[in-house]
């Protein structure tokens, strides 16, 4: 039996820095131990005399360039979880996930009540969907022509052959430069910008 692939991606991606952590550890340890302390400070097991300044040397550089590795490393974990540079969504992603989610559960003539009666949305049906899906963010652009024109009042954009910006039918927003629509996260991330290494 096939799994699915999100599930099978983010549960590599927890393990993926877990291991890395493990591995670092082991490699420090390997590096201290075996060769620093046994290798070239034990004179017992030979004839030398001790080899404290290469020692000193050896483990000065090799835990500065561990330190700017973690720091490194952690400022990426840093902004996958507290920042990774979602686009946000426009207006209409909410209207059509309500959408969709009354077609699904309730028939033609009580959508029609509930389209006539309810125009918003509630914030108990959405609980389990996250801030994010809850109400459009508030610096997307709107779509028509004020959204547009606020698009177009940017500095620099790319835009496709007919002169227009490019347009996400998932997200309902204009993609910024660099943008693509990741099935992944179902989302427009900027190139570059979030966990996909390449």
């Amino acid at each position: 039996m096939a799994c699915d692939p999100k599930a099978a991606n983010l549960a590599v991606s927890r393990v993926i820095p877990v291991l890395l952590g493990l591995i670092l550890i082991y490699a420090c340890w390997t590096f201290t131990r075996s060769l620093c302390i046994e290798y070239l400070l034990d004179s017992t097991t030979s004839s030398r005399n001790p080899r404290i300044g290469v020692t000193i040397g050896l483990l000065v550089a090799f835990y500065i360039l561990l330190i700017a590795l973690l720091v490194s490393y952690l400022r990426l974990l840093v902004a996958l979880i507290w920042n990774p540079d979602y686009i946000p969504r426009g207006p209409q992603y909410v209207e059509s996930l309500v959408e969709a989610k009354s077609s699904k559960r309730r028939s033609k003539s009580r959508r029609r009540r509930e389209r006539n009666s309810n125009k918003g949305i509630k914030d108990e049906e959405w609980h389990g969907l996250g801030a994010a899906f809850r109400r459009p963010a508030e610096s997307a652009y709107p779509v028509g022509a004020s959204g547009l024109e606020a698009f177009y009042l940017k500095d620099v954009f790319v835009c496709k052959e007919d002169g227009r910006p490019a347009w996400c039918s998932t997200c309902y927003q204009f993609k910024a430069d660099r943008a693509h629509h990741c099935r992944e996260v179902g989302r427009c991330i900027r190139k570059m910008d979030h966990f996909c290494p390449w």
